[in-house]
């Protein structure tokens, strides 16, 4: 997915890259995410969620859960940050802007995933339509795999439920199975 989408639209492939490697709701804090909430260095590697960019509305508002959230950031998505990171960038300016300057929403993000409302075809059709994906998936489907392959790699489930916005429960329920190759250790 990751290389069609380069290919696609450089602009959107970063905003892909992010949203896959780190999964909060897509679309929704990730369009209004400003520099001065990612965290770089210092023993200060996070992003601080405090806001959510409303598309309907065009403008930021207080997330869904109304809580400020801490995503712990990673080595991978900390070099991916300070590669796309502009050298002149200001606090305010966003993280991810469309080729026109512009903030990502869910109709930006929906066009460049399925292509439906510019009828040119999105990444994931034309992945589809190529065969190198069995069918369609939504945008949404990056949240569960992030979560199902952080969970099954071991991660600290509390600091993934903190960061994705879940509950431990909702975590070992929905996204973790019974491991049949675990043993009880002997003791």
């Amino acid at each position: 997915v990751r290389l069609t989408l380069h290919n696609f639209s450089p602009k959107a492939f970063g905003f892909q890259v992010f949203t896959t490697d780190k999964k909060i709701r897509p679309t929704s804090a990730e369009c209004g995410l400003e520099w001065k909430d990612v965290f770089l260095g210092r023993n200060k590697d996070y992003i601080r969620f405090s806001k959510s960019y409303n598309g309907r509305c065009k403008n930021m508002q207080v997330p869904k859960t109304g809580e400020t959230r801490i995503f712990k950031i990673y080595p991978k998505l900390s070099e991916f940050l300070n590669r796309i990171k502009p050298a002149d960038a200001k606090p305010t300016d966003l993280v991810f802007v469309k080729l026109n300057g512009r903030s990502w929403d869910n109709n930006s993000v929906k066009d460049v995933w399925n292509g439906k409302s510019s009828g040119s075809g999105g990444v994931v059709t034309q992945l589809a339509a190529d065969g190198l994906i069995n069918g369609y998936l939504p945008f949404y489907s990056c949240r569960h795999t992030f979560i199902t392959l952080m969970a099954h790699s071991g991660a600290d489930l509390l600091l993934l439920a903190t960061a994705c916005g879940n509950s431990i429960e909702v975590i070992q329920r929905h996204y973790l199975g019974v491991d049949t190759t675990a043993n009880f250790p002997n003791i």
